[in-house]
C-alpha cells in the first residue's frame, strides 16, 4: 500500500511526534502545558526555546493546547498524541466505545484513523488496523491505540493482508 509521498517538513514533522513521544520528550510537554497557563506570551516561548534548545517546542505546545482543548471528549487525553485538528475530528470516547462493542471480537479496519479515537476502543474489545494517508496521523493512531498504523490511501487497503504479519 502507498501513501503520499513523504516531503522533508512531513518528515521533520515525524519525526518531532516521534521526540514527544518518547519519553525523552516528556520534560517539554510539560513545560510547554505550564507555558499556557495564564495565556501563551512570547518571552513564555523563548524561555521554552532556551530550556529545550532544537527541541519541536512549537508541536509540544500544540500537542498541550489539543490536551486541553479533548479534556472533557477523551478519555485518558494526557496520555494521547494529538494535535488540534485531530482532537476535532476525533470521536469521543462515548461514542467510540459504543460503536466499538457493535464489532464483537471481530477483526476492524480503521479507515481515515486520524489520532485513533476510535481504533483505541476497536483495538480495546479485539484486532484492529488503522489507517491514514497522513503518516503522522498513521503514527498518532499507533501510539494512541497500541496498534499498527498503516500509511495508505483507503481506497487501496488490502483487507486480507491487514492482518497478516
Amino acid at each position: 500500500m502507498s501513501g503520499e509521498p513523504s516531503s522533508p517538513d512531513v518528515e521533520q514533522r515525524l519525526a518531532a511526534w516521534r521526540f514527544l513521544a518518547s519519553g525523552e520528550g516528556a520534560s517539554l510537554v510539560l513545560d510547554a502545558d505550564a507555558a499556557l497557563d495564564g495565556g501563551l506570551e512570547p518571552r513564555k516561548i523563548a524561555g521554552l526555546r532556551r530550556r529545550h534548545p532544537d527541541r519541536p517546542v512549537a508541536e509540544a505546545l500544540e500537542l498541550a493546547r489539543a490536551r486541553r482543548k479533548a479534556a472533557d471528549r477523551l478519555r485518558g487525553v494526557d496520555g494521547l498524541l494529538l494535535d488540534r485538528h485531530g482532537a476535532e475530528q476525533a470521536t469521543s470516547t462515548v461514542v467510540a466505545t459504543w460503536k466499538a462493542a457493535r464489532f464483537g471480537d471481530s477483526p476492524v479496519i480503521d479507515l481515515c484513523s486520524g489520532i485513533g479515537g476510535d481504533s483505541i476502543a476497536l483495538a480495546a474489545r479485539g484486532p484492529c488496523r488503522g489507517v491514514d494517508r497522513d503518516p503522522i496521523r498513521a503514527f498518532m493512531t499507533s501510539v494512541n491505540a497500541g496498534i499498527d498504523g498503516i500509511v495508505g490511501n483507503a481506497e487501496e487497503v488490502d483487507v486480507q493482508d491487514a492482518f497478516v504479519h
